[in-house]
């Protein structure tokens, strides 16, 4: 059986990308989005994925198959350790 990966997505705090960060379950992810990076850095949170298809929570532009896949695919990956180091 496959591991789960939650999927947030969100927009950096300069605006500029819209990042993506996994997690390997939803607890971790929802505690992602309390971290300095959203309450004080002023990153905002958009949606997100349980296996880069199912909705979790968020409001995406669109709810279609393709909407999320293209989200997978053009996100900035942001890795959670690398995101840990900074805050």
């Amino acid at each position: 059986m496959a591991a789960t990966t939650y999927s947030v997505f969100y927009h950096s705090p300069d605006g500029f990308f819209v990042c993506r960060t996994d997690f390997d379950n939803l607890e971790e992810a929802e505690n992602f989005l309390q971290t300095k990076i959203f309450i004080f850095d002023g990153a905002e949170f958009h949606f997100m994925l349980k296996d880069g298809r199912f909705l979790v929570k968020g409001e995406p532009r669109e709810r279609t198959e393709k909407f999320y896949a293209e989200s997978m695919r053009y996100a900035v990956e942001i890795p959670a350790s690398e995101i840990n180091k900074s805050s």
